[in-house]
């Protein structure tokens, strides 16, 4: 992926877009439900991913160029990323979270602590297409 080539520019409009278009499906879903709909739990889970990789993007940006607007950015992103974990992992009869964490939370730590040699990671699997959308070819 772009955030992989350190192309953080390139991989932050990448990753808006991909959210733009992710708010426009999820508006026609209405109120998510991703235990009890596959398709919203897909889409759950790759705006899970997307809001991770958009808040490394933009911390990456934010430690080079010093900007401290795409710093909250970033951790704004991180929270959206921990919010959708939630809603994937929550028990909707008993509000109980399975155990354990997502990427954006140990994200969102280490970027409010700084540790020195921190660098945050980013999901790798988020699908090239969606829903029935045609690839590029060559």
């Amino acid at each position: 992926t772009l955030s992989l080539k350190d192309d953080n520019y390139a991989a932050q409009g990448y990753y808006k877009r991909l959210l733009e278009h992710l708010d426009l499906v999820r508006e026609k879903f209405g109120i998510v439900s991703p235990q009890n709909d596959e398709r919203a739990g897909d889409m759950v889970e790759i705006y899970m991913k997307a809001a991770n990789n958009l808040g490394v993007s933009l911390f990456r940006v934010a430690r080079q160029s010093g900007s401290s607007s795409k710093n909250a950015a970033s951790l704004v992103n991180f929270q959206d990323s921990i919010r959708y974990y939630d809603a994937l992992t929550r028990n909707q009869e008993t509000m109980v979270r399975l155990p354990g964490s997502n990427l954006a939370e140990m994200n969102l730590r280490y970027a409010t602590n700084p540790f020195p040699k921190f660098e945050p990671e980013i999901y790798t699997d988020i699908p090239r297409v969606l829903d029935g959308e045609k690839g590029l070819e060559q």
